[in-house]
Parts: structure tokens; sequence; C-alpha cells
């Protein structure tokens, strides 16, 4: 496994990659097909990276200044910091040809240690049924910080969110 900065030109196979994890998880969720590739990269992010293995990307981390307001609302009073003292762990996802293998773990890992490079406490927020994704976050001792409603394309869902293990 290789993990490398994002480039443009991994753009392509990135969203078609999020297709995939899309159509066999969820996540994004109440996302339009045809908004993915916006959804994964129309947001500034401070860096995003991508995982590869044997050259094929399967896996996708970023570190964004903002996640829901709701999710900067919650997180911030829960650390105790401002929102801009926040780096969001965000569009995190392992196609099904790289799990098992760590990847995720790591993504997650790079992510973090950024946002702490950057003098930010890192936070993420989850749709409440996306399983594995929690599954992940509790494995590497993220702490649930929060439960919030978020509203998305005129469907209010629960989200949870999370801050990095100290």
């Amino acid at each position: 496994m290789v993990i490398r900065p994002r480039s443009d030109a991994d753009s392509d196979a990135l969203v078609a990659l999020l297709t995939d994890v899309n159509a066999s998880d969820g996540y994004p969720p109440l996302v339009a097909r045809d908004d993915l590739g916006a959804f994964l990269l129309g947001h500034p992010a401070r860096a995003a990276w991508v995982a590869e293995v044997d050259g094929a990307i399967v896996g996708h981390v970023a570190l964004h200044d903002r996640s829901l307001d709701e999710t900067m609302i919650a997180a911030s009073a829960a650390l105790g910091v401002p929102e801009d003292a926040l780096g969001v762990v965000a569009r995190l996802f392992v196609g099904a040809a790289g799990r098992g293998r760590g990847i995720g773990e790591a993504l997650l890992a790079i992510a973090t240690a950024e946002a702490r490079a950057q003098g930010r406490e890192p936070i993420l927020d989850t749709w409440e049924e996306l399983s594995n994704a929690i599954a992940l976050y509790d494995r590497c001792g993220w702490r649930r910080v929060a439960e919030v409603s978020a509203a998305i394309r005129d469907t209010t869902i629960g989200v949870y969110v999370y801050a990095a293990p100290a």
C-alpha cells in the first residue's frame, strides 16, 4: 500500500471508486450519482490523499476546514475550542478491493496527523447508519462527542460527531 497526496489526475478514478462505494455502502448518503464528483472534489481541502495498492487507487481521505454547521457547533462546544481550530477529516472511503488491509486506519491516521501538524483539533462526522465507518472510528479510538440532526436534500438524518483520540 502507498499513500500519497491526491492529484488532479486522480479525479476520474476517485469518482469511479466513490460510485462503487456509494452503490455498496450508501456513502455518501443522499447524494445523487451525478453529484458524486462535486461532493468529492468540489470542496476546498487543506490536504487530501489517496491510497494505492498495485498502482490502483483503493481509498481516499481529505482534511477540510468545515463540515455541516451542526457538526461544527457541536464539536466546538464538546471540545471547548473555536470552530476555526477544528480540522475536519472528510471524504474517507475505501473500496472493496482495499478493505481488510488497514487502509482505512492508515488514511485516518495521516489526516489526523496533518490536522494536528496544522494546530487543529481533528474531528469528523458520519451518518448514523454507516456501520462500517463507525466500527473503524471506534476501533481507532475516536470518541463520539455529539449526535446531531442535519437536513440534507430535504431529508433529516442523524449524524455522529467524533473527536480524535488524545
